[in-house]
């Protein structure tokens, strides 16, 4: 029997492409940027942070020391305590231990990025990618390959972050040869489509005036052909975020979740 072929990045649902890319960029921005703090509103207030390092021998475990303090691995935190204490808790603590590994700049150009769950209230992707560590706004020549797993859900009209683990290990040869090349501006090759602006990183928000609310009612109402009431109510339950209450729309109608009566009648 033949194995499908492999792909370079796999989304579960086309329409969540927009959002993956849009919050990437955004993520990993503030990520690379010599202040970290911003990463707050990313984070949901329960969130949960664990990270692992693989370091197959003595010497790499030296090259990778850095990251061993916190590690996570279970399979050597085997009392309840340790893999209790090892794993933060809560948007602060979460910050606090990104901020204290060293600067980084990913290349982009690396990511391999599987988004295996995408409904209205919930998706969950993994990164694949590789790093360079800074020292000030210089690159040094110590690389990482990376994977980053995010649980995400919809909060404050944008998204934020509520579980999340990362593991990080030395790069392949591979990798090594591919990571950090000049872009050819001619051929660039992105593993997700161009998003537009929208935030999806958590940050906070104002309620809309009553106004403003008559006019999304309007506007849902007008491209989805549902009542008024079922489009005060769809807004109302995705926090007045349109974009959000319109794929919620999107993804109920497709499973036939709609009752006839939410719809306008001739």
């Amino acid at each position: 029997m033949k194995l499908p072929d492999a792909k370079a990045s796999f989304l579960c649902d086309a329409g969540g492409s927009d959002i993956v890319r849009q919050f990437l960029e955004q993520y990993f921005a503030i990520y690379d940027s010599d202040n970290r703090q911003p990463l707050l509103e990313a984070y949901h207030e329960h969130a949960m942070f664990s990270h692992t390092v693989y370091t197959p021998n003595q010497n790499n475990q030296q090259k990778m020391s850095v990251y061993l303090s916190g590690t996570r691995n279970i399979k050597h935190k085997t009392d309840l305590d340790s893999r209790c204490r090892f794993l933060k808790q809560g948007r602060l603590p979460v910050v606090t231990h990104l901020s204290s590994l060293p600067p980084t700049k990913h290349d982009l150009m690396t990511f391999a990025v599987d988004l295996t769950l995408f409904t209205p209230h919930m998706l969950q992707l993994t990164v694949n990618g590789v790093f360079k560590e800074r020292k000030g706004n210089v690159n040094t020549d110590l690389m990482r390959s990376f994977q980053r797993t995010f649980v995400i859900v919809p909060s404050n009209g944008g998204f934020c972050i509520r579980n999340e683990m990362l593991h990080i290990s030395l790069p392949t040869r591979l990798q090594e040869d591919k990571c950090f090349k000049p872009v050819n501006s001619a051929v660039v090759t992105q593993p997700i489509t161009p998003a537009p602006a929208v935030s999806t990183i958590t940050s906070p928000s104002m309620v809309p005036d009553d106004n403003t609310k008559l006019q999304m009612i309007q506007a849902l109402s007008a491209q989805t052909k549902m009542t008024s009431e079922w489009s005060k109510l769809c807004l109302e339950e995705n926090n007045w975020d349109y974009q959000r209450a319109e794929f919620a729309f999107v993804e109920l109608h497709k499973q036939n979740r709609i009752p006839p009566g939410a719809f306008i009648t001739n």
